[in-house]
């Protein structure tokens, strides 16, 4: 399988000074039963931890809350607060879950199409990262202003971190 490192460019900058930091969250606010309207970064961060994962890097920017996490299989993956702040609202009403990998030229328009076709509960697009890189994205979104309870936001993850390897086998099939 081709995993590559998500936010390749930002790690290399942040991960050096952010591997001295040990990241918290308090794990009761991802409580399963706990129903959110909205997200802050430290809801996101709860996610990360209850699921036994590992906080590799927090950007606390509350207009674009993201926390970088690792599975315990080594998965890295990026969880985004979106829209947010807006008129009128608190936080974030939105929730993106996200597995990158650098894109290279074995990616095709076909491939990304089957990966749609294929794994319906997740989004694959190849598109430019925060950095400029070719990236594949494979992302899932959730709206939140409806209200969402925290165990669906964590089975997304779980979901997301499920299919994204399979999504790389078909872009990149073993030869």
């Amino acid at each position: 399988m081709r995993l590559v490192s998500i936010l390749f460019a930002s790690l290399v900058l942040v991960a050096l000074p952010a591997a001295a930091q040990s990241f918290t969250a308090d794990t009761s606010l991802a409580a399963k039963a706990r129903l959110v309207t909205n997200i802050n970064v430290e809801d996101i961060k709860a996610i990360v931890v209850a699921e036994n994962h590992t906080i590799v890097d927090v950007d606390n920017d509350p207009d674009a809350p993201m926390v970088i996490g690792k599975s315990e299989e080594g998965l890295l993956y990026v969880l985004n607060g979106a829209a947010c702040n807006l008129e009128g609202y608190e936080d974030c009403l939105g929730l993106s879950v996200e597995v990158r990998y650098d894109a290279d030229d074995r990616v095709t328009p076909d491939k990304i199409a089957k990966a749609n076709w294929d794994y319906a509960a997740v989004k694959t697009v190849r598109g430019s990262n925060e950095s400029g890189k070719d990236t594949v994205f494979v992302i899932h979104y959730a709206i939140l202003d409806g209200g969402q309870n925290m165990g669906n936001l964590r089975t997304i993850l779980i979901n997301v971190l499920d299919i994204a390897p399979k999504i790389s086998e078909i872009v990149w099939p073993a030869e």
